[in-house]
Order: structure tokens, then sequence, then C-alpha cells
């Protein structure tokens, strides 16, 4: 898959099944990528999923839910600006 090859590149660390790739960004937050057959659907399955921990990116949605807290008590990790924008670089047809 194009994406999960992009992001390897990147220093994510990924495994990639059908329409799905699982993996960490660079600085350990986990995060699942669903691809679907089209925007709409994506942005559907973001709306459902609730802004805090996905997003629509074209034909994808990116999920972090479920990461731990960097430190007792913080709250959960989410990935960063820069990580999203390694996302959408690999996501997205150039």
């Amino acid at each position: 898959m194009a994406t999960a090859d992009c992001l390897d590149s990147v220093e994510f660390l990924l495994e990639a099944k059908g329409a799905t790739v699982t993996g960490n960004a660079p600085d350990g937050v986990a995060f699942v990528i669903r691809f679907y057959r089209s925007d709409a659907e994506a942005a559907a399955a973001a709306a459902r999923l609730g802004p805090k921990f996905s997003r629509a990116i074209g034909r994808a949605v990116v999920d972090d839910r479920g990461n731990p807290p960097a430190h007792p008590g913080g709250p959960p990790m989410v990935l960063i600006h820069d990580d999203f924008a390694s996302l959408r670089h690999c996501i997205l047809p150039r």
C-alpha cells in the first residue's frame, strides 16, 4: 500500500492489512487509518467517531483514540500537527 510505504519512509511504524493501516507515529502515539470508497463516507465515519480522536483526510479516517496519558493523571496522548502533516502528505493523492 502506497500510504504505508510513504509513512514508513518518515519513521512511522506500520502494519497494513486490506483497507486498514495500524501504526505508531514517531512520538509513539498509536493510530488506525481506515480507507473508504469516497470522501463523503470517510467524513461520515469520522463524524460518528467524534472530532476529539478522529479526523477525515480525503477518503481515509485517522483514529487515535485509546492512547495512554503521557504522564499519570494527564490527558491521553494524541497525534500532533506534524504527525497530521505527514499523514496528509502520504494519504492524499498527488
